[in-house]
């Protein structure tokens, strides 16, 4: 279903929002809400896992086959959960 899927991720003391928007046929957004210098001060490696999936997920429209450095593999994985979740929420419309 056509629309804007957010999952709250927690971090620490602090919480970021996971925004995922598709249309009709594809995933045409993935970006993280309300990031702010505490959080990437804290996880050094969560913007450029983040950079990496999003780029592996716009070109496979799926998160089937993302691979992620082994030094940023749970960084990665809370990430994958997060959009997983949107994507779900997604499905679950129909």
């Amino acid at each position: 279903i056509p629309g804007i899927y957010t999952t709250e991720l927690v971090l620490g003391n602090q919480t970021i929002d996971v925004e995922v928007i598709v249309d009709k046929d594809s995933i045409t957004s993935i970006r993280m809400v309300n990031l702010n210098d505490a959080v990437t001060t804290m996880y050094p490696l969560l913007e450029p896992a983040f950079e990496s999936i999003c780029y592996q997920v716009y070109e496979l429209q799926t998160l089937e086959g993302v691979t992620y450095a082994t030094e940023s593999k749970y960084t990665s994985l809370v990430l994958l959960e997060a959009i997983q979740n949107s994507l779900n929420k997604a499905m679950a419309q129909q």
